[in-house]
């Protein structure tokens, strides 16, 4: 994390405690890793962009997969939020776990004003720059000192993806539409902003829970999710 305790007192803390750039491009191993990665985290829910290639990754992760590398077998998924999509792979024992965001402009606005709110007021923890993350590797995990380099990086690459990501974050362009009034966020001319786009879902479904908690009244609760 940055080092510093963020205290919340309404509402739930988010922290970025993980990052990986996505190298797969066949669905079925994306949908693997997917899952790897929710029971690696004990996680609650997904937050999927279900457009374009999107729908295929969900396909694959509403039926039931076998993880060779890891020999186990994960159960299949389903929709929390869209019907359509929920019916487009019926299987028993699914379990609702995936929300759905198929973004327009008026939903990306959305997503962008609660991302910049999250921001200002503080709600969000990252993980230090590499530097610091590493003398923290160095303390704690006793081989990575005299580990391969590829060894070293991927204990490093979390710290690396999260500088990149705040690379991206301050190379955005936000313009509010005349007409509607709506935010739209474009990334520079060669930049990227797919690391943006994966903490602002995942943050805006936060707000959604966070709205339910109050309407409900309930206790706070420690929610992680892959996004």
């Amino acid at each position: 994390m940055n080092g510093e305790h963020i205290e919340v007192k309404q509402g739930y803390r988010r922290q970025v405690v993980y990052m990986e750039p996505q190298t797969e491009f066949e669905t079925t191993k994306q949908a693997i890793r997917i899952k790897q990665l929710f029971t690696d985290f004990d996680a609650d829910y997904c937050v999927l962009d279900t457009r374009n290639a999107g729908i295929a990754i969900y396909d694959a992760l509403a039926k039931v997969l076998y993880d060779v590398e890891r020999n186990v077998e994960y159960e299949p998924w389903s929709c929390m939020n869209d019907d359509n999509l929920r019916s487009r792979i019926v299987i028993a024992g699914q379990k609702e776990v995936v929300y759905s965001i198929k973004a327009q402009l008026e939903t990306n606005s959305k997503i962008a004003v609660c991302m910049k709110n999250t921001l200002n007021s503080k709600m969000i923890e990252l993980m230090v720059p590499n530097q610091e993350g590493v003398e923290e590797l160095q303390r704690i995990v006793p081989d990575y000192e005299t580990a391969d380099v590829e060894t070293q990086l991927f204990y490093e690459r979390p710290f690396l993806e999260t500088v990149a990501l705040i690379n991206e974050m301050i190379g955005l362009e936000y313009t509010v539409q005349n007409q509607t009034g709506l935010i739209k966020i474009e990334e520079r001319s060669g930049a990227r902003k797919d690391r943006y786009t994966s903490v602002s879902y995942g943050n805006y479904f936060i707000e959604l829970l966070e709205q339910d908690l109050f309407s409900d009244s309930s206790e706070y609760e420690y929610v992680t999710f892959y996004n």
